[in-house]
C-alpha cells in the first residue's frame, strides 16, 4: 500500500491514494481499493480518478501462447473532466508520466482492459447553470495492448464501448487501432441514439443561451486517422 502511495503521490499536479491493497498469489493479482487521484493546483471540488476496486492479474490464456502480460479490471470508476477559466481550476487530460506510472504499478505489460459500470462526467463549474455532462453505465474492453500477433491474428488493438449518454440515451463504439503509433492511428464507429434534447439544456443554456422543449438527438460517426492524418 505505501508503494503504491507513493508513486502515486509523485505525478506532477496530481496526488494520489489508496485506501488497501490484496495480494493473490495463486492467481498472479493484487487488488487496490478506494482509489482516488485528485489534483493539487488551484481548486477543483471533484477528483480526476476515483474507483473503489482495480484488480490487476495475470493473462493466464496469453502464458499458452508464450506471452507473459496481464489485465486491468476496473470496477465503478469514475472519472471527472473539469472545464475553467483557469489552467489551475481545469482537469482535461492525462499527461506523459500516467503510462510510466501504470508500469511502476504493474510489472508485465498490460495486453487487456475493462471497465465495468464506468461514469464520465464533463463539469463547469463557472457557468450558470453549472455544467455536468454525464456518460454513465459504460461498459468496456480493450484487448491486444500488447500489438502482439502472438495474442491474435492481428497486431492492432481493439476497443468497444457501450454506455448511457446523459443517463438516458445509448452509445455504442467500436475503435481499432496502433496503440504504439507515434501519431494517433485508429478507426472509430460510433452510434448515439434516443437522447432527450432537454437533457442538454444545463450545456445548451450555459454554453449557447438557449434551452430545448422536445425532441431527440440521434448522432453516428465514422472517423478514421492515419498517422495524424483525419478523415470521416
Amino acid at each position: 500500500r505505501d508503494y503504491v502511495n507513493r508513486k502515486l503521490s509523485e505525478m506532477p499536479e496530481y496526488r494520489g491514494h489508496v485506501a488497501a491493497v490484496t495480494l493473490h498469489l495463486w492467481r498472479g493479482a493484487y487488488q487496490i481499493y478506494h482509489v482516488e487521484i485528485v489534483k493539487t493546483t488551484g481548486h477543483v471540488p471533484v477528483p480526476f480518478f476515483s474507483a473503489p476496486l482495480i484488480d490487476f492479474s495475470v493473462q493466464w490464456r496469453a502464458l499458452l501462447d508464450g506471452a507473459c502480460v496481464g489485465n486491468i479490471d476496473f470496477f465503478d470508476p469514475q472519472m471527472n473532466f473539469v472545464n475553467a477559466p483557469s489552467k489551475a481550476n481545469s482537469q482535461v487530460g492525462v499527461d506523459q508520466p500516467w503510462p510510466q506510472k501504470i508500469k511502476e504499478l504493474y510489472p508485465l505489460k498490460i495486453n487487456r482492459f475493462t471497465v465495468h459500470n464506468g461514469e464520465v462526467h464533463y463539469r463547469d463549474f463557472s457557468r450558470t447553470p453549472k455544467v455536468d455532462m454525464i456518460f454513465d453505465r459504460v461498459q468496456m474492453v480493450a484487448t491486444n495492448l500488447t500489438n502482439s500477433k502472438k495474442l491474435s491474428k492481428t497486431m492492432v488493438a481493439e476497443l468497444q464501448i457501450e454506455g448511457r449518454p446523459l443517463r438516458a440515451g445509448d452509445l455504442r463504439a467500436q475503435i481499432a487501432l496502433d496503440p504504439y503509433a507515434e501519431k494517433p492511428t485508429f478507426t472509430l464507429r460510433s452510434e448515439a441514439s434516443e437522447v432527450p434534447l432537454v437533457k442538454l439544456n444545463d450545456f445548451a443554456k450555459a454554453y449557447a443561451g438557449i434551452t430545448f422543449e422536445a425532441g431527440t438527438l440521434k448522432l453516428a460517426i465514422e472517423m478514421t486517422s492515419n498517422r495524424g492524418h483525419f478523415s470521416g
